[in-house]
């Protein structure tokens, strides 16, 4: 099945960036969270690619 995910970094200096993508999976992925020296970097996933093009408009607008 196709998933959509949205991968959102955000900066210690405020700035954030978020990106989409498509995964291919039986079902879909966990939420996923990283933290790296240059930023936090989460990994969400939605069933519609409606649903993930809110997200990231949201998380761009923030």
């Amino acid at each position: 099945m196709k998933y959509y995910g949205v991968t959102t970094k955000f900066y210690d200096d405020g700035k954030i960036k978020a990106e989409m993508f498509e995964v291919e999976a039986d079902k879909m992925p966990v939420v996923d969270y990283q933290e790296t020296n240059a930023c936090d970097i989460w990994r969400d996933y939605f069933t519609t690619y409606a649903e993930a093009e809110s997200f990231l408009k949201e998380m761009l607008n923030l």
